[in-house]
C-alpha cells in the first residue's frame, strides 16, 4: 500500500481519559507511545472502554513507561481492554503501569489478541532523544501540568491592516 512506511508517530504525554477506542489505532507505520495517561470505567453508561491501543494494518508500536488506570471490573478482564488487534502484528511495552503496579503482562496480552504471528520486535528506535517515566505518578504528575486547555501559551500571529 501507498502508505506504508511513511507514518513515524509519536504520542507523548497525553491524557486519555474515557476514551472508548483508537487512543490510537495505529495503521501503516511506526507510532511511539510513552509517558501516556489511559484511564476509564469499564462500566461507564456514556463512555466503556472497548480498548486503548489498536494494532491496525502494517503497524509497528513501540509502547513505553504509560500508565493505564482502569475501572469496573476484575484486572484479569480490565488488562483484556487495554489493546486491540486489527491487521497489525508488531508490538513492543517497556515499563508501563496497570493500577499502579507494573503491567509485566501487556505483551502477552498484545499476544493473545493477535496470534501466531505476533512479534516483539519492533525493528527499529525513535530517532530523537527522549526521557520515559520512572514512576507511574511521575507521569501523572507531568501529565496533569503539561497537557490540556490553557497550558500552552499560544499567540495569534500579528497582522498588520
Amino acid at each position: 500500500l501507498y502508505e506504508t512506511g511513511h507514518e513515524r508517530i509519536t504520542f507523548f504525554a497525553n491524557m486519555w481519559s474515557t476514551s472508548v477506542q483508537r487512543a490510537p489505532l495505529g495503521r501503516w507505520g511506526e507510532f511511539h507511545l510513552y509517558n501516556n495517561i489511559y484511564s476509564g470505567n469499564y462500566t461507564d453508561p456514556n463512555y466503556p472502554i472497548l480498548y486503548f491501543i489498536g494494532l491496525g494494518t502494517s503497524a509497528s508500536i513501540l509502547s513505553e513507561s504509560n500508565v493505564f488506570d482502569l475501572t469496573g471490573s476484575t484486572d484479569a478482564v480490565l488488562k483484556t481492554r487495554i489493546f486491540q488487534a486489527s491487521g497489525g502484528t508488531i508490538f513492543h511495552d517497556v515499563g508501563s503501569w496497570f493500577n499502579g503496579a507494573p503491567f509485566t503482562d501487556l505483551e502477552a496480552q498484545a499476544m493473545a489478541k493477535v496470534g501466531a504471528a505476533f512479534t516483539n520486535s519492533v525493528g527499529w528506535t525513535p530517532p530523537y532523544p527522549y526521557v520515559v517515566g520512572k514512576t507511574p505518578d511521575g507521569v501523572r504528575n507531568h501529565v496533569m501540568a503539561n497537557a490540556g486547555a490553557g497550558k500552552l501559551d499560544l499567540q495569534p500571529p500579528h497582522t498588520t491592516p
